[in-house]
């Protein structure tokens, strides 16, 4: 019996608009690539990661999303979640002079890996 075998079969993905390839392969009973056999993709969920025939996906929310490969009649699905993770810290403004008496408020924002911000990220 074939078999449909996507490889990684989970991932965790940490920053949006990340891309990562995808590697569709169908074996025969005997465990060898079968030469020629193609894979469709699609995506559970698009609003956390699509996916293009090249089998590249790209991540788009943080979420838990599979990836549908399918070959004839096999499928096989990874799963792939997308959580953000705190690369860098923007403090803004990024510099003041202050004299004694003054106040200054700042703000902070936390950026992923690709530089968008990290909902409901806290600072202390």
């Amino acid at each position: 019996m074939a078999r449909a075998s996507p490889r990684p079969t989970t991932a965790v993905l940490t920053a949006l608009r990340d891309i990562v390839r995808l590697r569709g392969e169908v074996r025969d009973q005997n465990g060898r690539g079968m030469a020629g056999a193609t894979t469709a993709w699609a995506s559970s969920h698009p609003p956390v990661v699509i996916v293009n025939p090249s089998e590249l996906v790209a991540t788009m929310s943080n979420g838990t999303a599979s990836v549908t490969a399918t070959s004839r009649t096999l499928s096989a699905e990874p799963s792939l979640t997308v959580m953000q993770s705190a690369s860098s810290v923007v403090v803004s403004p990024p510099a003041d002079t202050l004299v004694a008496g003054d106040t200054l408020r700042l703000t902070a924002k936390a950026l992923d890996a690709n530089d968008h911000a990290l909902a409901g990220a806290e600072f202390e």
